[in-house]
């Protein structure tokens, strides 16, 4: 089955910085989060194509609870794909809530899974 998503319903971003190759340099990067599909949240990162037009690339994605959870190393047997490495830092995560959103569960589960990243979710 496709991923399929809401360009309305932008329901936050995560922000982390990635080391430049061959440098001890960092730049700062963010992934926007959508809902409103079949998925819990879509990450998506924005940039700029070869011919300076905005395009989007998926980054990844919760399709449900369960998937989120090994996704986020929650469940026995699996990593953690949001943990830092020596090339990719995490900051943090903003969730904006909405009715039809699962952020509580998503915050929960972030904040289990990285103690050490900052999550902030608006109502």
């Amino acid at each position: 089955m496709a991923i399929t998503w809401d360009w309305k319903t932008k329901c936050g971003e995560i922000k982390f910085e990635q080391k430049k190759p061959n440098t001890d340099e960092w730049e700062k990067h963010k992934w926007e989060l959508y809902s409103g599909g079949n998925c819990w949240l879509v990450m998506l990162a924005k940039y700029k194509d070869e011919t300076n037009e905005w395009a989007y690339m998926l980054q990844g994605f919760f399709d449900e609870g369960t998937h989120m959870n090994r996704c986020l190393g929650l469940n026995k047997g699996y990593n953690n794909n949001y943990k830092d490495t020596p090339y990719i830092r995490f900051k943090s995560i903003k969730l904006i809530a909405d009715k039809n959103s699962h952020t509580d569960k998503i915050a929960k589960a972030f904040k289990k899974a990285r103690p050490d990243m900052k999550v902030i979710v608006e109502y």
